[in-house]
Order: C-alpha cells, then sequence, then structure tokens
C-alpha cells in the first residue's frame, strides 16, 4: 500500500499495479482543485474513465477500481490552493512504485 500527503499541484509517482482490483482513498483539504486518476498508455498518461467520463475527485472520495496487473496509475492534482490532501492507494507492488518498468 501507499500513503502520501498531497500539498500542491502536480503527480505522485506511478504505481504499477500488481493485483485485480485497487482500492483508492483520498481524504483532507482539496483546496478548490480536484485529483484526476492518470494510466500510463504507450508512455502518455491519460485520465482513467468511468463510462467514458473522466474520473476527477474533488472531495473525499473511497473507491475501489477494477484495475489489472500491469496497469501503471498516479494521481494528479489541478487547480488547487493549499490542498491537504492524505491518500492510500492498494494493489501494487511497493518495490516497484516509484517506476513503471
Amino acid at each position: 500500500m501507499a500513503t502520501g500527503k498531497i500539498t500542491a499541484n502536480g503527480s505522485t509517482d506511478w504505481y504499477k499495479v500488481v493485483e485485480t482490483g485497487t482500492h483508492i482513498a483520498v481524504h483532507g483539504t482539496f483546496g478548490g482543485g480536484s485529483v484526476a486518476i492518470e494510466q500510463l498508455i504507450n508512455g502518455t498518461a491519460y485520465p482513467l474513465l468511468d463510462a467514458g467520463t473522466a474520473i476527477a475527485l474533488t472531495v473525499a472520495d473511497d473507491s475501489y477500481y477494477e484495475l489489472r496487473p500491469g496497469d501503471a496509475i498516479r494521481l494528479a492534482t489541478t487547480g488547487a490552493t493549499t490542498p491537504a490532501i492524505d491518500y492510500s492507494i492498494t494493489g501494487f507492488d511497493t518495490k516497484t512504485s516509484a517506476g513503471v518498468a
């Protein structure tokens, strides 16, 4: 499991999924911004979609996503003024969390 705190606009490290299913929780002060869940496809970051709509969290959320081994995801925060968002992500290999190779 990865845990961390988002305190500025930008992206977390990439996390390579190794188990089917990933739980992502975000809680705290969003500072008027949003946290997108992004996936890596052919070296490019794209938003993770739910029924064709990009997932962008603007309030606390605690959800399960049907991701598969080999997927790489990260959280990307935009539009926030002084965010203080705690997050946790499960279902990935902690030894490869800093990279996606």
